[in-house]
């Protein structure tokens, strides 16, 4: 499964969602891709992620966020600890619950190779750092982020990493 985020701040047309649109339903190596836009809520947005994992049977959750700081990378690290910046419910956290740190549980390294982009250990303060934190830490599923670029990235690069990271 992956999922996108809708629209926030001055991001009326978010890549991220025309990214898991574009993809939902095609195949990638052995599985059937299921993509899901999200609201850009601290709370909603991961716990819908989760939700939907649990709906489909995920095997592996790939969250996607537009990076507002440029570069296509896959994130690694998600943190506790949240900026000020309240998401579209109006709603700004200081901290999430659970540990300070959680990783990615699926191979960000083996991701960003298929991707040919970088692995970073830095999501952020907002929504997309939430999500992996709020995921990885709850979820049996492998779960991991990806950061595109505002210019959106090609589906079919994307297809093909997903394809990379089934065999």
């Amino acid at each position: 499964m992956i999922t996108g985020f809708g629209p926030f701040l001055s991001v009326a047309d978010n890549p991220s969602a025309r990214l898991v649109r574009a993809l939902d339903g095609v195949r990638a190596g052995p599985w059937r891709v299921v993509g899901r836009v999200l609201e850009v809520s601290y709370a909603g947005g991961p716990a819908e992620a989760l939700r939907q994992a649990e709906l489909v049977g995920a095997a592996l959750i790939v969250g996607f966020g537009v990076s507002r700081t440029g570069g296509l990378r896959v994130e690694r690290t998600g943190r506790a600890r949240l900026g000020t910046t309240p998401d579209v419910r109006g709603e700004r956290p200081a901290r999430l619950e659970g540990p300070d740190e959680v990783r990615a549980t699926a191979d960000a390294a083996a991701l960003a190779t298929a991707l040919a982009c970088r692995v970073s250990d830095d999501a952020g303060a907002y929504v997309c750092n939430a999500w992996l934190h709020q995921v990885a830490w709850r979820s049996a599923v492998p779960a991991v982020f990806v950061h595109i670029p505002p210019e959106g990235v090609s589906p079919q690069r994307v297809r093909d990493a997903l394809a990379a990271l089934a065999t």
